[in-house]
Parts: C-alpha cells; sequence; structure tokens
C-alpha cells in the first residue's frame, strides 16, 4: 500500500496502517514500476499524472481490506 506522511522518520516505528472502512481503494498495476498498488481511488490523480500509466485490477472498500 502507499501511505503519505508528514513526518516519515515515523514510519519504521508504526506497525499498522489505517484504512478508512467507507473509502474505496484501487489495487493498481503500475505500468511503469511493474508493481501492484493500492491506493484511495479518490487521490489516484495525485500520484499519477495520466490514468495511462496505470490499469485499476480491482476495488474495495477499506472494511473488505481489513
Amino acid at each position: 500500500m502507499l501511505a503519505r506522511t508528514t513526518t516519515p522518520w515515523t514510519l519504521p516505528s508504526n506497525m499498522f496502517l489505517a484504512v478508512g472502512p467507507n473509502i474505496q481503494y484501487a489495487t493498481v498495476w503500475d505500468k511503469d514500476k511493474k508493481e501492484y498498488y493500492i491506493l484511495a481511488q479518490d487521490l489516484l490523480k495525485n500520484y499519477y499524472k495520466s490514468s495511462d500509466e496505470y490499469v485499476i485490477i480491482n476495488t474495495n472498500t477499506g472494511e473488505d481490506l481489513v
């Protein structure tokens, strides 16, 4: 999963990642990096410059991911 933080030095000490139960998350195939990622679907545009850079494989709610 891709997560954003304003204090990246705290990530090594964090053991969990929270998801919103009603937020839609997309599993995407990154065409350039050849890897799968899970991101909040509404925030795909913040990470990718163009929808041509990825393929949505699946969508789930946060509740489904838990």
